[in-house]
């Protein structure tokens, strides 16, 4: 064997030895990493103690019906710090009552970042037994600690801020959230199989944003909603009468099963935050319409989805899609003692928009927006109520519009066969 042999093969060995080493390090690195994780997993969620001689159906499913205002929550799903989710605050007030084990906590469906709830559905199985006061009293832990972000985020906000008019608004803002951030509005004992999530079958949503003083007068829905009062127009489908509900036997989709719903508490909307989306033009009568249009049947929205993850199928059907004309309560009404009585609290004009099914886009109501809006309306009009519905058909979301913003959206019901069987 020559020298320059020699030479590359010593060369090619301590090659292969220096890979070998690397790759022996990279593996320890990946096992230490993964065994990282799963200590902090294991640390952050450690198993409730289960009493001795007791098993798994010894154990008590909680449901708890909560509303929470979502700017003070970083949406429901929990986040890592800084971040503050309701489901995590909520698994971090609830830790103490189960000797420190964190809750398997289930919802009755996620809310993103900004959006509030009315009347969220959450549930745990527990064998510890537990009062309604402390349930009480850990909501009332949450909601401190929500309106210590909300503080220190308008002192923020203040620094900022230069000119008088915005430092009225933001006094305002203040003066308008009276009620709790955050708060458990029912606490029940519900069966074993009661799951949050997998025991729903609609949910409710209600969108408000604000119009012109002076524009479109009297419309409403072309479903046949109501106008002029928040009351009224907001309340959920109502006695079957709603459309997607039907008449005489038919399920009534959207009535307030729980009693906190924004139609009989608009003041959960905490109506002084205003949407950021451009509305002002937009004509509640044909948004009513396009909404219509998909009421009551199987729909693929695969056109007003986004980011939706691989396989997840994305047909869905709206028992109730409609529009109406609604008058917010003025700040000082929508608090507690002052009755929410939109009618006459000379509070803001505004679209309120409702939806009620297995599922919901926020891109849809942003498109029925801008197709009822010049110069879409146009083209809208001589498709009628079918316009939206052609663009499901497309399944283009290049042709849809943006997500509407998460202020101005409330989770407002959720329900099922096992939700009211208590």
């Amino acid at each position: 064997m020559s020298q320059r042999q020699l030479l590359r093969q010593r060369q090619q060995e301590r090659q292969r030895r220096q890979e070998q080493r690397l790759g022996a390090a990279a593996g320890a690195d990946g096992e230490q990493q993964a065994d990282s994780a799963n200590r902090k997993r294991k640390e952050m969620r450690p198993p409730e103690a289960r009493p001795k001689g007791r098993g798994k159906q010894d154990r008590t499913t909680y449901k708890l019906t909560v509303s929470y205002y979502g700017p003070a929550f970083d949406g429901w799903m929990q986040q890592p710090p800084p971040d503050a989710s309701v489901e995590g605050e909520l698994a971090r007030a609830l830790a103490p009552l189960l000797g420190g084990a964190r809750p398997t906590l289930a919802s009755g469906g996620r809310t993103d970042k900004g959006v509030s709830a009315a009347a969220q559905a959450a549930s745990f199985p527990s064998w510890a037994d537990l009062s309604d006061c402390q349930i009480e009293e850990a909501a009332a832990e949450i909601s401190a600690r929500a309106e210590a972000r909300l503080r220190e985020r308008r002192q923020r906000q203040q620094q900022q801020q230069q000119a008088e008019e915005e430092e009225g608004e933001d006094a305002a803002a203040q003066e308008g959230l009276r009620l709790a951030p955050f708060r458990v509005v029912r606490v029940q004992r519900a069966p074993r199989s009661f799951h949050a999530t997998w025991s729903a079958d609609w949910r409710r949503y209600v969108y408000l944003f604000p119009l012109r003083a002076a524009a479109h007068g009297g419309g409403c829905s072309g479903s046949g909603s109501s106008s002029g009062s928040g009351d009224g127009a907001a309340s959920s489908g109502g006695g079957g009468s709603s459309s997607g509900g039907g008449s005489g036997g038919a399920p009534d989709w959207g009535r307030c099963h729980e009693g906190k719903c924004p139609g009989c508490n608009p003041e959960l909307l905490l109506p002084h935050e205003a949407s950021e989306v451009d509305s002002w033009e937009a004509d509640p009568e044909a948004v009513g319409k396009l909404l219509a249009g998909l009421e009551g049947r199987p729909l693929d929205f695969h056109a007003y989805a986004r980011d939706t993850p691989k396989g997840k199928p994305s047909v869905c059907t709206l028992h109730v899609a409609r529009a109406s004309i609604v008058r917010l309560p003025a700040s000082r009404d929508a608090t507690p003692g002052h009755g929410g009585a939109a009618a006459t609290g000379g509070g803001e004009r505004a679209l309120c928009v409702e939806l009620l099914g297995d599922r919901m886009v926020r891109v849809l109501v942003s498109t029925a927006l801008r197709e009822s809006m010049p110069p879409a309306a146009a083209v809208a009009a001589s498709h009628g109520p079918a316009a939206l519905r052609e663009l499901c058909a497309r399944q283009e979301r290049v042709l849809t519009g943006v997500p509407a913003p998460a202020v101005g959206l409330c989770f407002a019901a959720v329900g099922g066969g096992q939700y009211w069987d208590e």
